[in-house]
């Protein structure tokens, strides 16, 4: 602020004075000087006493009043915005969160109904198979037989459920692809219907199919869609009261007000006169675990799953499902719509899939000198497998991998059916070490586990399992898969392999075809150098005449083993016959087939033969 006593006549020498908000004591400016700064006042009013002194003469005293206005940023608007945006984000925190806690908490429930699912295939496939083998039974009265008509129909419930868990699981991560086909819907639909009649009846339900006259087709996946027409007629009856009616309704029709993908469609109705939908749950009740339906419902209520995966199937084959309840009576009513036509489908989901048929077994016998392996720490299946079966071929069992590994070293079998989750060795650690040992790698290995989804079969697949079968199995399948794999060994045997018989290869080879000549010269090069030490690949190439790689990948495909194994394997065979021979010590046979170091030799003779050399001896010297 500046100031002026409208007096020029030697201005350097007036001195003024001032005072803020009536302050005890003035301030004063140095003579000459009439301004006067006030910095970082705050926002507010402020009463500013000034006076001037000219010559001891004061001036009177002038007073103003100043106010600063606060900055937009600190204004009372801009503090409520603040406090909405602080609001917003902890709204959104807090939807974030429970989002998140929500969906760990599905997680955990699917992560335990999976769990929950290994441990029911075991006894279900005890409770499936003896069942199937007494329906077969043709002396039986019809008590009896009712009796197990009802074992059976709900021992089918838990596996439909179990399945359903699975199917959730897999389109999760992704791991579900449709095989459409073109299907004529009436009949198709029809015979998931013709499931419920016997409900019906026995319920005393008026369950009615209505249906256009003649053909409906449409490109649906057979093995999906029947999930949602047999989920639907399942929730229907299981929220109807004894003595209720439910209507399943298939037709075609066109609505401009839909998305062009829709405007020509194909529509199911389940019609119920159940116990409907509560108010504000219509949407709800397509989330996992959500059941909100039949609170007062005299039936067994759901585990929420049915509904989400009917959804999901829809959802793939570009469909909208909905649900409301009844306008013209109590109940509730299930509309699915799906597109006509098959436009809307990739290539790959139009790929058509090979009929589900099991052949006849009921043919020629497998032969009985077939030795089979089964391995699981479950004695109940072990003893199912070894029963059923035990006409057609000679079983052994084993509790864990530790076991029969040391089985399969000790005795020949033609094939091994092994689960997966065991104590002390598990499946897949016995499958690895099955195939990572010459003597034995060539013995079929069949997985059998309730773990079947796609990322467990990839993982027993790639350690080199024959092939995986999931609980519950039928007896048939594992019946023709060990016929197949065993005569698949068959038909190769006589073939070189570099891992089996190697004791009658290791002089006199017998080799058909083009490479006869060089694993001549390969033989005679590595028994001339049996007893060196210092003998390698590098060496071996040398006196063939041909280069490592080469020889790498013709060895490979003769042996199906790398060089290097391919002259331990015979190093080892040779030192199998000394010590049968019983003319050298341990020592001196680890010497002649060029093994400086005697705990070196032990230990990779134990690896190949299953038994130490001085268990060898003692075993051979037995015999």
């Amino acid at each position: 602020m500046e100031f002026s006593l409208l007096n020029y006549n030697n201005p350097d020498n007036i001195t003024y004075y001032y005072r803020v908000n009536g302050a005890d004591k003035w301030q004063r400016t140095g003579e000459g000087i009439n301004s006067i700064a006030f910095n970082h006042l705050e926002p507010g009013s402020y009463t500013i006493e000034v006076m001037a002194s000219d010559y001891g003469m004061q001036s009177p005293v002038k007073v103003f009043t100043v106010v600063i206005k606060s900055p937009w940023y600190s204004s009372t608007l801009a503090w409520l915005v603040y406090l909405l945006l602080l609001g917003f984000l902890v709204y959104l925190g807090m939807a974030y969160y429970n989002r998140r806690k929500t969906h760990q908490f599905e997680e955990d429930k699917m992560k335990t109904l999976i769990n929950a699912t290994h441990d029911i295939r075991s006894p279900l496939t005890l409770i499936m198979g003896p069942l199937h083998s007494l329906m077969k039974r043709e002396v039986m009265d019809e008590k009896a037989k009712e009796e197990l008509n009802i074992i059976e129909r709900n021992a089918n419930r838990i596996l439909t459920l179990v399945n359903q868990i699975l199917d959730l699981r897999k389109m999760d991560k992704k791991q579900m692809h449709l095989h459409c086909q073109e299907t004529d819907l009436v009949e198709f639909i029809g015979g998931v219907t013709k499931l419920f009649e016997f409900s019906a009846f026995e319920r005393n339900m008026e369950f009615t199919y209505e249906h256009p006259d003649g053909k409906l087709m449409a490109w649906v996946d057979r093995q999906q869609f029947d999930k949602v027409a047999s989920n639907l007629l399942s929730n229907a009856f299981k929220y109807t009261y004894d003595g209720g009616s439910i209507t399943l309704r298939l037709s075609q029709g066109h609505d401009d007000s839909e998305q062009e993908l829709l405007r020509d469609y194909i529509q199911i109705e389940v019609i119920d006169s159940g116990v409907g939908i509560k108010d504000g749950n219509q949407e709800k009740i397509f989330d996992r675990f959500f059941q909100g339906l039949g609170k007062g419902s005299t039936h067994v209520e759901g585990t929420g799953i049915g509904l989400n995966l009917c959804k999901m199937v829809v959802a793939m084959h570009h469909g909208t499902i909905s649900a409301a309840n009844r306008t013209d009576a109590h109940g509730s009513r299930f509309t699915v719509r799906i597109p006509l036509g098959k436009d809307h489908f990739t290539e790959e989901e139009l790929r058509p899939t090979e009929e589900n048929c099991m052949p006849e077994s009921k043919g020629r016998k497998s032969s009985s000198s077939y030795r089979i392996l089964v391995v699981d720490d479950d004695p109940e299946i072990r003893q199912y497998i070894c029963r059923e079966l035990g006409e057609y071929y000679k079983f052994e069992s084993a509790s864990n991998g530790k076991e029969a590994l040391k089985m399969l070293l000790t005795n020949p079998f033609d094939c091994v059916i092994t689960d997966v989750m065991m104590p002390e060795m598990d499946g897949f650690t016995l499958l690895r070490m099955i195939k990572a040992n010459t003597n034995i790698s060539y013995i079929p290995v069949i997985m059998l586990t309730s773990k079947n989804d796609v990322q467990n079969r990839l993982e027993g697949i790639k350690k080199g399992a024959d092939a995986y079968i999931a609980k519950p199995f039928s007896l048939e399948e594992i019946h023709l898969t060990i016929n197949n794999l065993v005569n698949n060994v068959l038909r190769l045997k006589g073939k070189f392999s570099g891992a089996q018989q190697q004791k009658d290869k290791v002089v006199d080879i017998q080799v058909e075809g083009n490479d006869e000549q060089l694993m001549d010269r390969i033989m005679k090069s590595i028994n001339k150098n049996l007893d060196n030490p210092d003998f390698n690949v590098d060496m071996l190439t040398k006196e063939v005449g041909i280069s490592r790689a080469q020889l790498h990948r013709k060895l490979k495909d003769m042996t199906g083993i790398p060089t290097s194994e391919f002259i331990r394997n015979i190093r080892l065979e040779q030192a199998a016959r000394l010590l049968k021979e019983q003319k050298l010590n341990i020592a001196q046979v680890a010497f002649e087939v060029g093994f400086s170091n005697q705990a070196h030799f032990s230990t990779v003779f134990k690896k190949h033969f299953g038994v130490s050399p001085s268990e060898f001896i003692q075993r051979n010297g037995e015999k």
